[in-house]
C-alpha cells in the first residue's frame, strides 16, 4: 500500500507539472495568435486605401464600427501597445491610424457617457466609465463628468428667473442650497457609475469644482459678496441704534456670516457622505458575515470620513485662508474704533473754575442751597449716600457763609455728574458687548487657526488701554479735581470716597472680563494668557498708583478740615473754669469734629479692604493725633476741663471703633487719653504715670509743652520738675 501511495502521488506531481506546462503553452500559443492578429490588422492599417474599402481583418472592422465603441476601446488599447514597440519607419502610416483611432475611440465613448448622463442611464454611464477607466485611468471620464454636471446646473441657472436680492446673505444662502443639492443628488450617481476605488477622487473633484468654479462656485462668488455693503446697510435702516456702518464693520460681519453659513453646508455634505458610507457599510455586512470582513470595513468607513473631512476643510482653507490675516487687523481696527466711540460719547464733567467775582452772592447762595437739598440721587445712591440732607444743608450752608455759594453750587454739580458717571453701568456694557461680538466672530472665523489666540490677546489688551488706562484713568483724574485747594468744600473728602468706590466696583470689571472671556480662551495656550495677565496688572498698577496718589491728598484735605473745624468752635472756656466742661457731654469742637469724621471713616472701612484700610486708618488716627497735640497746646486745662478732655478723646476713639480696629490705631487714643490725666493728675505722680504708660515714647519737648499747659503749673512747677526727673532717672537705671 505504502508503494502504491508513493506512485500515486508521483502520477499526480507529474499530471499537475504536465497541466502547468500545458497550460503555459496555451497562453503562449494564445498571444502569439493575438500578435498575429494584431500584426494583420497592423498591416491593414498601414495601408492608405484600407479606409475606402471593407477589411477582411475582424478588428480593423471592429475598430470602424460605431456599435463596437467598448470592444473597439480594448483592441485599440493593445494595438497602441504592440505598435509602441515598433520602430520601423515602414508601419508610421499605421502607428498615425492608430493614434487618430485611439483619439476617435475615446471621444465617441466619452461622448456616449454625456448622452447616457443625459438620460440618467446609470447603467450605460457605468458601462461608458468602465470602458474609458480599462482604456486610459478615470481621469477623462471623471472630468467629463464634472463638467457635465457644472454644464446641466448652469442650464438650469440660466433658465431660472434672476431676481437682485438686496441681502446678499440670502444670495449666499440660496447657493449653498444649490451646492448641497447637487452633492445629494451626485453622490449615489458616483457611487453607482464608478468603481469603488474611483469614488473618493470623484467626488472629490465635483466638490472642488463646486467650490472653484468661476461661473457657479463659492470662490468667486465670496470675492463680490465681501465688497457688498447692502447687508449692513438694511441692518442700519432697521435699528435706529446701530453703530453708523463702516467698511470694516461690513467687512467682519459679512465675512462671519460667509464663514459660518459655509461650515454649515460642509458639515451638511459630510452627513450625506456619510449616510452613503452607511449604505454600502450595510449592504457589506449583510452580504458577508465574516466578522473580519465586518472590521476591514467599518475602518475603510472610518477613513473615508476622516479622508472627506480632511479634503473639506482644505477647501476651507483655499477660501478664507486669504482673508484671515485681513480679518484679524480689520477686526482690531473695528474695536479700535467701537472703542473710541463709546469713550467719545462720554461727556465728562469738567471741574469748576473759581468765581473771582464778588457780585451776585445772594442769589448764587439761594441756587446753592436748591441744589443742596433739591439734587436727586441715582438709583445707587442709597447705598453710597453718606450724609443726610439736613446735615448736607448744614454744611452747605457754612459753606456759603464761608466760600460762596456759586462755588458751593459748581463743586456739588461736578460732584453729581461724576458720581453719575462712575456709578453708570452703560460704558462698561457697551464695551462688553463690543468685545463679546469681536471674540464670537473670531472663534468662527479663527476656528482651528493659531491666529485665534493672538486676537483674543490683542482684543483684551486693547480693552484694557481704552477702558482702564484712558476711561478709568480720566474719571480718577477727575476725582482728584475735588480735592483741589480752590475747589474745596467740607464735603470734599467725602465726594472723594463715595466716587473711589463705585470707580473700584469699576476696576473690578476688569478682572471680571479676564476671569470669565480670557482665562476660557486660553486654556490650552499659556504664553497668550500671561500676556493678559501682564496687560490686565500693568493697568491695575497704574490706577492704584493713582488712587494712592488720591489717598495721600485727601489725607491732607482732612487734616486742613480738622484743624478749621477745632479751630473755629474750640473755645478756651471746654477746658477751664467755664460751665462747659462742667456738663457730662463732649466739648462742641469734638462734636463738630465727630460729625465730619463719622461718615468719613465708615466709607473707609466700606471702600477700603485689608491692609489698605488699616494703612489708611493709622495714618489717619497719628495725623490726628498730631493735629490734636498741637492744637491742645492753645489752651490751659484744669481737673474739670480735663475732664471734657477725656469725653472728648473718647468720642474721638469711637468714632474709630470697628470690630477689627487695627491695635495702631487703639494705642494713638490711649496715647490722647494719657495726655488727659496728664492735666487731672497731682503733681507728684505724674512722673510714675509717665514712666509707666505711653507717654514715655512721646517727644520729650512735647511732652513739656503739655505739661506747661496745666493749671497750676506756675504755681507747682518745681513738684511737676522733680517728678518728671525722677521718672527720668528710673526710667534710665
Amino acid at each position: 500500500m505504502e508503494d502504491l501511495e508513493e506512485r500515486f502521488t508521483k502520477v499526480s506531481s507529474s499530471a499537475v507539472l504536465i497541466g502547468d506546462k500545458l497550460a503555459t503553452l496555451d497562453g503562449e500559443r494564445s498571444r502569439v495568435l493575438e500578435t498575429d492578429e494584431l500584426m494583420e490588422a497592423l498591416l491593414a492599417l498601414n495601408d492608405p486605401s484600407s479606409k475606402l474599402t471593407k477589411s477582411s481583418n475582424r478588428l480593423v472592422n471592429t475598430l470602424h464600427d460605431p456599435n463596437q465603441l467598448h470592444e473597439a476601446s480594448k483592441i485599440i488599447k493593445k494595438m497602441s501597445v504592440f505598435s509602441s514597440e515598433l520602430s520601423s519607419p515602414t508601419i508610421s502610416y499605421a502607428v498615425a491610424e492608430i493614434e487618430r483611432l485611439s483619439q476617435t475611440t475615446e471621444n465617441n465613448l466619452l461622448s456616449e457617457f454625456s448622452n447616457e448622463q443625459e438620460k440618467g442611464n446609470l447603467i450605460g454611464m457605468r458601462k461608458c466609465a468602465q470602458s474609458l477607466i480599462e482604456y486610459n485611468d478615470k481621469e477623462k471620464v471623471a472630468d467629463r463628468y464634472v463638467w457635465n454636471v457644472m454644464c446641466d446646473r448652469l442650464a438650469k441657472t440660466a433658465g431660472e428667473p434672476t431676481e437682485s436680492s438686496l441681502d446678499p446673505i440670502a444670495d449666499l444662502d440660496a447657493l449653498y442650497t444649490k451646492i448641497t443639492a447637487i452633492c445629494t443628488e451626485q453622490f449615489p450617481v458616483i457611487e453607482s457609475v464608478f468603481p469603488a476605488a474611483a469614488c473618493d477622487s470623484i467626488r472629490e473633484l465635483l466638490m472642488e469644482r463646486l467650490f472653484n468654479d468661476p461661473a457657479f462656485g463659492i470662490l468667486s462668488f465670496l470675492d463680490q459678496f465681501l465688497k457688498t455693503r447692502r447687508y449692513t446697510e438694511s441692518l442700519a435702516a432697521s435699528n435706529e441704534d446701530e453703530i453708523s456702518v463702516s467698511p470694516s464693520r461690513d467687512y467682519v460681519k459679512l465675512l462671519c456670516a460667509a464663514y459660518e453659513r459655509t461650515c454649515s453646508m460642509v458639515a451638511e455634505i459630510e452627513a450625506i457622505e456619510r449616510a452613503n458610507q452607511f449604505e454600502t457599510h450595510k449592504h457589506t455586512v449583510s452580504s458577508n458575515q465574516d466578522p473580519s470582513a465586518d472590521d476591514h470595513s467599518s475602518l475603510s468607513v472610518a477613513a473615508e470620513d476622516e479622508r472627506i473631512h480632511t479634503f473639506l476643510n482644505l477647501q476651507l482653507h483655499s477660501l478664507f485662508g486669504s482673508h484671515r490675516e485681513k480679518y484679524v487687523q480689520t477686526e482690531l481696527d473695528l474695536l479700535q474704533d467701537q472703542f473710541k466711540s463709546i469713550t467719545t460719547d462720554v461727556t465728562f464733567p469738567k471741574p469748576p473754575v473759581p468765581s473771582k467775582g464778588k457780585g451776585g452772592t445772594s442769589k448764587a447762595k439761594g441756587a446753592a442751597v436748591t441744589v443742596a437739598n433739591t439734587s436727586t440721587p441715582s438709583p445707587s445712591a442709597s447705598s453710597t449716600q453718606l450724609v443726610s440732607s439736613a446735615s448736607t444743608t448744614s454744611i452747605s450752608s457754612s459753606n456759603l457763609e464761608k466760600d460762596g455759594g456759586l462755588q458751593l453750587a459748581s463743586s456739588l454739580v461736578f460732584f453729581e455728574s461724576l458720581r453719575e458717571l462712575a456709578e453708570d453701568q452703560g460704558v462698561p456694557s457697551n464695551y462688553k458687548e463690543v468685545m463679546d461680538e469681536a471674540i464670537d466672530r473670531c472663534e468662527v472665523v479663527l476656528k482651528g487657526s493659531e491666529l485665534r489666540g493672538e486676537l483674543v490677546t490683542k482684543v483684551f489688551t486693547s480693552f484694557v488701554a481704552s477702558f482702564g488706562d484712558e476711561y478709568l484713568a480720566k474719571l480718577m483724574e477727575l476725582t482728584k479735581e475735588i480735592l483741589q485747594e480752590q475747589r474745596l468744600t467740607q464735603d470734599s473728602a467725602l465726594q472723594f470716597f463715595i466716587i473711589t468706590e463705585a470707580l473700584l466696583k469699576r476696576i473690578d470689571f476688569l478682572d471680571e472680563q479676564f476671569e470669565g472671556l480670557v482665562v476660557p480662551l486660553h486654556m490650552d495656550s499659556p504664553t497668550q494668557l500671561t500676556i493678559c495677565q501682564e496687560s490686565k496688572q500693568k493697568c491695575l498698577d497704574k490706577l492704584e498708583g493713582l488712587i494712592s496718589a488720591g489717598l495721600l491728598q485727601v489725607l491732607t484735605v482732612i487734616e486742613k478740615a480738622i484743624v478749621q473745624i477745632l479751630t473755629t468752635n474750640q473755645s478756651k472756656a471746654d477746658f477751664l473754669g467755664g460751665q462747659a466742661s462742667m456738663s457730662l457731654s463732649s466739648s462742641k469742637a469734638c462734636q463738630k469734629c465727630t460729625e465730619y469724621l463719622q461718615p468719613l471713616v465708615d466709607v473707609i472701612f466700606r471702600v477700603l479692604i485689608e491692609e489698605n484700610c488699616v494703612r489708611f486708618l493709622i495714618l489717619l488716627a497719628r495725623s490726628f493725633k498730631d493735629l490734636y497735640l498741637q492744637h491742645l497746646r492753645k489752651f490751659r486745662f484744669d481737673p474739670d476741663g480735663a475732664c471734657m478732655l477725656l469725653r472728648d478723646v473718647s468720642e474721638y476713639r469711637q468714632t474709630f471703633r470697628s470690630p477689627w480696629l487695627p491695635t495702631a490705631v487703639d494705642d494713638t487714643f490711649d496715647l490722647l487719653h494719657e495726655v488727659a490725666n496728664v492735666f487731672a493728675l497731682p503733681p507728684e505722680n505724674l512722673g510714675g504715670f509717665v514712666r509707666e504708660g505711653k507717654l514715655a515714647t512721646l517727644n520729650k519737648e512735647m511732652l513739656r509743652h503739655i505739661v506747661k499747659r496745666r493749671w497750676d503749673y506756675k504755681a507747682n512747677a518745681e513738684k511737676i520738675a522733680a517728678s518728671l526727673k525722677d521718672a527720668k532717672e528710673e526710667k534710665s537705671t
